[in-house]
């Protein structure tokens, strides 16, 4: 029975990933052999209104520094061009900032939306991603981070070491 031979035959993986999510996973898992159980236990909830961001937007481009744009998730993507449209902003308002992302997946949300990211680290974490930009960086940058509530600290303490300021949306 050939289906024994697939690497992950017999295995029990469960998937806690959001529903949104999951789909993908569970199904180049279950083309390994496994048998999935999709059990979402996170919930991700845009900031609406989010009157930050319109704000930062609106300003972000008035400095003389460099300025970025990061992306940690797909969902992060998703969310911020949801609010971008809702606040009648298209790229232009994008227009001279360099953008930096965690992951392949990340990658393709963001190129979906025309954005090619300036910046990706070899290894797909927070402070990987903090420090690889942080080298780039001159100390009076401006970084556009909007990520979840729950997001990991060490990107934001990687950057701010360089003295730039953060704005953790």
């Amino acid at each position: 029975d050939w289906v024994k031979n697939l690497p992950l035959w017999g295995k029990q993986i469960l998937t806690t990933r959001p529903r949104q999510n999951s789909s993908r996973l569970a199904g180049r898992l279950r083309e390994l052999g496994a048998q999935v159980i999709e059990l979402p236990s996170i919930t991700t909830k845009p900031v609406w209104p989010n009157e930050v961001l319109g704000t930062i937007l609106g300003s972000i481009r008035e400095q003389e520094s460099e300025q970025w744009l990061v992306f940690t998730s797909p969902t992060g993507v998703r969310i911020f061009f949801e609010a971008l449209k809702a606040e009648k902003k298209d790229l232009r308002a994008l227009a001279g900032l360099k953008s930096a992302r965690l992951g392949s997946g990340t990658a393709k949300a963001l190129e979906s939306h025309g954005l090619y990211p300036d910046l990706m680290p070899e290894i797909f974490e927070g402070e990987a991603l903090g420090k690889a930009l942080a080298e780039k960086l001159s100390g009076g940058e401006r970084i556009l981070i909007p990520r979840a509530a729950l997001g990991g600290a060490e990107l934001i303490e990687e950057l701010e070491k360089k003295g730039v300021t953060v704005d953790d949306i």
